[in-house]
């Protein structure tokens, strides 16, 4: 579960009359990932030239099926249906369907892509002109004049300002029109100037990489007429666009079958060379070698022999972890839809190692607890659950990263929900609903166990702030003891047992000592002596002034644990290498062990303060709800109708702003506390994602 998946190394020779079938079989196996290594023979050559040709086809294809707007779907299916009996007449006979498939469309698509790029230019431009339909006169003669002369500029905001001091400057007459553009980011100036500064203006533009919106000839010069007739001309070029595309899809419709047989070929075909591009042809036979699931293996050589005939000599070889390949094997591992959303996470650092522990499961648990405790709202947390959801069921079938994302969404919803009410929050700490909250947690003779009233003045704001500190320590030291454990357990798991033993073992005992003193009490003043006691006490009994009289026993433990733990990294990889090398070498290396000590401490105590962010963010997010309900509550006791509307629109407004912005910022700072606090420790990302070749029938429908 918490591993990738066993892979198994198989190698199959067969008589090169056998190479189809076997490949077919390999493909309808559904479980075979091809190795990296390029293949070696004519037909591996000739396999790696069809490629290029199939890709091409494909390339057009999917260009055809965006001109008419078809929607492709995917079906996968246990067998190849159908299944071809001589691939290379498959291959030939594809190519002439797909020769028919260009004959039908490719003047189409070369009309279309005329027609797109002039309507791109043509958009630009008039949205250019827009700003100035208004400037209803004949410029002729200014654009081209002996003179004055006229041009009209597009300069990108950030050098907006910069660029008419310099017009200042260097222009003694001039005329700087501007109109600002916030859809295109832009600000468009019509400059008017004296014709002896054409050289200098020019340079101007040169120098700050100004666009200079040129007019086409056949236009007018008169800016309002020009923008009419560039808008007409607009009007009529996306009419005739979608008459292409109409047209495109009734020739689609005249072969749509061919076209969707075409297509699934290609994919096929697609797949075959893949595969033999990537093995050993000689004069009688052929090697195929890749990987498969290790569960697989009696399944797949099963299904390999019956294609041959009990011609293939096969051999499976289940891959170790340790074991040296010329490649390592692919990362393959099952998990269930609900937990799909959670492997984006550690896919931003990379796919697990084959020989590393999935981070998946951890990240599940941990991720939405860190959100929930950033975001802790039940207002906005429903809020978050209704848009995910949302977000799930409409995108479940049209685009599975959104649908995944919205699924993510979900949970953090349900986890700020559940902080919330914990908190005692509802679009904020003092609406009406909240304040329900707190007086049903009143009627149980509590407070809200992650309340944080800096709204109310003596009610315990201190306390609560400390409460919430020792819960940001608490959940520091459970994950990062979490993530140096798991770096450990990758150490043995690998026998990198140098760096297990020097390094990976005693920053775990270190996290070890710092997680017993979090939880050895729920007063913060306890804890707080605690940590004292283990990192100064000692350095304070040597300067005479000892820190306690008396400490319970733990406290010494403890402080033991921590004390050998550091001396371990300080001398570890010495005594490693003092026993592998001899003293010399051993004692060469307690430069390295100082330097990693430093690092350790560091990384330690920098860690730790990092999730202290929980706390902070959690705070600025009753900051910035109190911010505006205070002038809503205001205005919501006044009697005018307008004051209610003004309120409402306040409460709406900051509240959408807010959750917007916050759900925005905690999940970047979750991220954040992910990707370095805890994946530091332990992953490395650096694996190969499984991709088995998998028979699919494609069906093309039109919108």
């Amino acid at each position: 579960m918490f591993m990738p998946e066993k892979m198994s190394l198989i190698k199959i020779l067969v008589p090169i009359d056998f190479v189809e079938e076997t490949t077919l079989a390999l493909i309808e196996s559904k479980v075979f990932h091809n190795i990296s290594r390029p293949g070696k023979g004519l037909h591996a050559e000739r396999a790696r030239r069809n490629m290029v040709v199939i890709e091409e086809s494909l390339s057009k294809i999917d260009q055809y099926i965006k001109i008419f707007g078809g929607k492709v779907l995917k079906k996968e299916t246990d067998e190849i249906n159908p299944k071809p009996d001589s691939v290379l007449l498959f291959f030939d006979e594809i190519m002439e369907k797909s020769k028919i498939i260009d004959e039908e469309f490719e003047e189409i698509l070369n009309l279309y892509r005329e027609y797109e790029t002039k309507i791109s230019e043509l958009d630009v431009l008039t949205k250019y002109l827009s700003y100035f339909q208004d400037l209803d006169i004949d410029l002729r003669n200014l654009f081209s004049g002996e003179n004055i002369r006229i041009k009209i500029v597009a300069v990108s905001v950030d050098k907006a300002d910069q660029f008419k001091k310099e017009l200042d400057k260097r222009l003694s007459e001039y005329l700087f029109i501007n109109r600002s553009s916030e859809d295109l980011k832009e600000v468009i100036g019509l400059i008017i100037y004296t014709s002896d500064k054409e050289t200098v203006l020019n340079d101007m533009i040169r120098s700050f990489r100004i666009r200079v919106v040129e007019i086409p000839e056949k236009y007018e010069r008169n800016l309002s007429r020009a923008y009419k007739d560039l808008y007409s001309e607009l009007v009529k070029m996306r009419e005739f666009l979608d008459n292409i595309r109409e047209n495109a899809r009734e020739r689609y419709e005249k072969i749509k079958t061919l076209f969707q047989e075409t297509y699934s070929g290609l994919h096929l075909l697609r797949d075959f060379m893949k595969i033999m591009s990537h093995s050993i042809f000689t004069d009688e036979n052929v090697l195929i070698e890749g990987f498969i699931p290790s569960r697989s293996k009696d399944k797949v050589v099963k299904k390999i022999l019956s294609a041959t005939r009990d011609m293939a000599i096969i051999q499976v070889r289940d891959v170790g972890r340790l074991d040296k390949l010329e490649e390592e094997p692919p990362t393959y591992f099952n998990m269930s839809r609900w937990m799909r959303p959670f492997k984006m996470i550690p896919d931003l650092y990379g796919p697990p190692s084959y020989n590393e522990v999935i981070p998946i499961y951890i990240v599940s648990i941990t991720f939405p607890i860190i959100f929930g405790l950033m975001f802790p709202d039940l207002g906005h947390g429903i809020a978050l659950l209704i848009a995910g959801l949302f977000m799930y069921k409409y995108f479940k079938d049209k685009n599975v990263g959104i649908s995944d994302l919205g699924l993510l969404i979900t949970y953090l919803g349900i986890s700020s929900s559940v902080t919330g009410f914990l908190a005692g929050e509802f679009f904020g700490p003092a609406t009406p609903v909240a304040r329900f909250l707190e007086g049903f947690y009143e009627d149980l003779h509590i407070h809200p166990p992650l309340s944080l009233p800096i709204y109310k003045s003596g009610a315990g704001v201190v306390e609560a702030l400390y409460s919430f500190i020792l819960l940001s320590v608490r959940i520091a030291m459970i994950t990062l003891l979490i993530s140096s454990f798991l770096g450990f357990l990758n150490s043995l798991i690998n026998r990198e047992y140098d760096y297990m033993f020097a390094l990976s073992l005693p920053r775990t005992m270190i996290f070890v000592s710092l997680f017993i003193p979090a939880f050895f009490s729920n007063d913060i003043n306890e804890v707080g002596f605690f940590y004292s006691y283990i990192s100064l006490g000692q350095l304070l009994a040597v300067l005479g002034t000892p820190i306690a009289a008396e400490t319970p026993m733990i406290f010494e433990i403890v402080k033991w644990i921590l004390n050998i733990s550091l001396l371990w990294i300080l001398i570890g990889e010495s005594v490693v290498d003092i026993f592998r090398h001899g003293l010399r070498e051993g004692l060469s290396k307690l430069s390295s062990g100082f330097m990693e000590l430093f690092d350790t401490v560091i990384m330690a105590i920098g860690n730790s303060i990092s999730y202290l962010r929980i706390m902070g963010i959690a705070l600025a997010h009753i900051a910035v709800v109190i911010s505006f309900y205070v002038p809503v509550m205001s205005l919501l006791y006044s009697p005018g109708i307008l004051e209610q509307i003004y309120a409402w629109s306040i409460y709406s407004i900051g509240n959408l702003l807010a959750m917007t912005l916050e759900a925005v910022i905690a999940f970047a700072h979750t991220l954040r506390l992910h990707l370095y606090e805890m994946f530091s420790k332990f992953y490395r990302g650096t694996g190969r994602i499984y991709e088995p070749f998998i028979p699919i029938t494609y069906h093309i429908e039109t919108l």
